[in-house]
Order: structure tokens, then sequence, then C-alpha cells
């Protein structure tokens, strides 16, 4: 072996590798750090606050921190080309309407088949043939992503790379339908509002609804957001989980059950070709149901 030269190879890869962590650790902004929230104690001080005012978190308690801003949207130019894609081989027929403001919405049908194709780019689907029945067959959540995925890539040609699973709402047992959703996400968390939600009844999409915005990028400086303790700590304060607990203590359960609780961002999508998704927190309940807090402020914002 040339000694003299794998010694020279072996300089250049560490030179190469001290480049690559000197951008990583130096030149790119750290994104997220683990909160300094004390030992397990205090995080068990944590639960047993939550315990005493009959409030329960099924999962582990985030260390997160994350450095981040709101994001820069804007409405994806390609659904003319999906719908066009969706209908492709079939007698299809459609019709333009134009609202008062002048813009221009677009209805495509096929049979029982029928697409809106709305001015700001929101795109609707549903399917008269895909209804429960009493042969409708029972399907798991599992089959009925495989459907919607096969739908998205066969009909739609739609690229669903830049999305996140929502897998903490997926029906756990069998039924004659499922709903599925799909988020887009940013560094690998959830845009909860800028979705595609698709409903699948035995093997058929019985209906999908998709939102035109994708993301480019932070429009403002990041800064450090509250950690999901400061958002629990707050909750037996707030007046609407209060009356939730109360509504689940006098309907005979013993705690109001938080499922998850998650960092993600929310765009309250508008009409404009344009937009920005703020950083949120969302508090999941076991019903489904979710809550929303300003990820800077720890403030709740609303809940759907």
């Amino acid at each position: 072996m040339n000694w003299s030269r794998a010694k020279s190879v072996l300089i250049i890869i560490f030179i190469l590798l001290n480049v690559v962590l000197g951008y990583f650790n130096y030149l790119r902004p750290y994104r997220v750090m683990e909160a300094t929230m004390g030992d397990d104690a205090a995080l068990a001080a944590i639960r047993d606050q939550l315990l005493q005012e009959k409030i329960t978190l099924l999962q582990s308690i985030p260390h997160e921190v994350h450095k981040t801003g709101s994001l820069n949207l804007i409405t994806a130019t390609e659904m003319k080309q999906n719908t066009a894609n969706l209908f492709s081989g079939l007698d299809s027929q459609t019709t333009a309407c134009t609202i008062p403001n002048g813009l221009v919405y677009y209805t495509v049908t096929a049979g029982q088949e029928q697409a809106v194709l709305s001015a700001c780019g929101l795109l609707t689907y549903t399917n008269g043939m895909a209804v429960i029945e009493a042969n409708t067959p029972l399907i798991s959540y599992e089959f009925a992503c495989s459907v919607a995925k096969n739908f998205l890539h066969e009909r739609l040609g739609y690229n669903i790379s830049g999305y996140r699973l929502q897998t903490q709402k997926a029906a756990n047992e069998l039924g004659s339908s499922q709903k599925i959703i799909w988020c887009r996400s940013y560094e690998g968390y959830a845009l909860y509002d800028v979705s595609l939600e698709m409903t699948v009844v035995g093997s058929r999409v019985a209906s999908f609804t998709l939102n035109p915005y994708r993301i480019t990028g932070e429009t403002s400086p990041a800064q450090w957001t509250a950690t999901a303790a400061d958002i629990l700590l707050r909750l037996p304060e707030d007046e609407y989980i209060r009356n939730l607990r109360d509504q689940a203590l006098a309907a005979g359960e013993n705690w109001l059950v938080i499922k998850e609780i998650e960092f993600g961002y929310f765009s309250f999508f508008s009409s404009a070709e344009s937009g920005a998704a703020q950083p949120v927190w969302r508090v999941l309940l076991q019903d489904n149901r979710e809550i929303y807090f300003d990820a800077f402020t720890a403030q709740r914002l609303f809940y759907r």
C-alpha cells in the first residue's frame, strides 16, 4: 500500500468533513434544541399538576424548543393540470363560473364524478358511486392509504413527497370508510391546514380536498418558541379546556384525555395567491378535537 498517498487522501477527507461540520454547527443556525426542564422529577411534577386538574397526557412531554419564523406560502400552479389528469380519457364536461369579484372557478363532471377547482386553486372531488351500502366491505386504515396513494398517482398525477401523513387521527378499527389526511410539512413539521384529505369507501375514493398552497421558506427572523411544558402548564387555566374537562367528568369519564401535543404550523388559509403560516403547538384530544396555541406567546389561538 502507498502510505503516503493514503495519508494524503485521509487528510483531504478530514478537511472536507470539518468543512461540512463547520457549516452545520456555525453557519447554519440551530433550529431545534433540547429544553432545559430539569430532571424526570420536574416532568413528573407537570404530569401530577395536570392529573390534579383531571387532565392526562398519553404521550411523553416533548423536550424540543424550536427556532423558526413564519412561513411564506404561494398557490401551486399545477392544479389545472392535475384536474385535467383526473378526467383524462373520460367523457367529461367543464363549466366555468365567474364570481362577483371577477375570479373564475371550474366544475368538471364525468358520470357520477365531479371536481370543482375554485378561483383560489382549492380542488374538491366527489364520486357518487362510492357510497356505503349493505355489501360495502370493511377496510383497514392501511388498505385505505394504499387506495388513496394509487388514486393520487394514477388518476391525479400528484406527488405527495412534501407531505406528512397524520396517523394520530387514523381510525384504529375496520370500517366501511376511512379518512386519510396528509399535511404539507416544513423540515418535518406539519402545516396543519394545508392538507390533502381523502375519504375511501370500500375500494374507491369517495372524496378528497386538496389545498393549493406550497411552502417557499421563512419570511420573518427566526425566534425560539415556547416549550410543550409551557403549553401544558397553561391548560388548567384555559376556560375552554376547563369546560371540556367538566363535560368529560359529567359524562362519567375520569379525565380529559390529551392524545398528543405537537409542534407545527397553521396558515389560516385564504383565497389569496400568497399567504403565511405561523408556528403553533397543537393539542389533540382523544376525540380528535384540536386546540392550537401560539408557539411564541403560548396563548390559545382557536380550536376546531
